[in-house]
């Protein structure tokens, strides 16, 4: 989502907002590795939108996350950023 104006300082007009990351699949009992689960996904889904975001012209991503996959978006490059999960765009 590229939003046109925005409440928060966090995002500004040159941010792309990703409201949610959802990978969904078949449930599996917990200590089991699912058919689609740790399988490059969420960083694939994550690298095209960063490729879409600047084609458009935005220099930064901005994502809604949950307290427990904050994380994974560090390891992918990402900082906290208010409320914010944050990457800046090179």
């Amino acid at each position: 989502r590229f939003p046109a104006e925005s409440l928060r300082e966090e995002i500004t007009d040159k941010s792309a907002l990703i409201r949610e990351l959802h990978i969904y699949g078949t449930a599996t009992a917990l200590g089991e590795e699912g058919s689609v689960q740790h399988k490059g996904w969420g960083k694939k889904l994550l690298l095209e939108a960063e490729k879409i975001a600047k084609e458009h012209g935005k220099n930064k991503i901005v994502i809604i996350s949950g307290i427990g996959v904050r994380g994974y978006y560090q390891k992918l490059g990402y900082e906290l950023e208010g409320v914010y999960m944050v990457k800046h765009l090179g």
